[in-house]
């Protein structure tokens, strides 16, 4: 699981917009995995959550990871491993 958060504007509290995501991407031993995430977001006059998700395969080769979602999308992305997690992209994720 990775998890960001971020806010924006200025003012008092009431002016500011704040955003947060949290995306997990699971691993299964044949070859496939989810990729779910979550949206949400606040400010003044509007607040918002959005879900999403997707299924397919993934390759190693290296230190990349390719995963071939079921709608036809592809992303290679770098990868390390740590005992509690992995960096992908870039991007801290949690183990749970």
């Amino acid at each position: 699981v990775a998890e960001n958060f971020s806010s924006a504007g200025g003012g008092g509290a009431g002016a500011k917009v704040n955003v947060s995501q949290a995306r997990s991407i699971a691993f299964y031993p044949n070859g496939t995995f989810s990729d779910t995430a979550r949206s949400g977001f606040s400010g003044p006059d509007v607040t918002g959550l959005v879900d999403g998700g997707s299924r397919g395969t993934v390759v190693k080769r290296g230190n990349l990871l390719t995963f071939h979602y079921d709608n036809n999308n592809t992303w290679t992305a770098p990868y390390e491993l740590f005992s509690n997690g992995l960096k992908l992209d870039g991007q801290i994720y949690l183990k749970q």
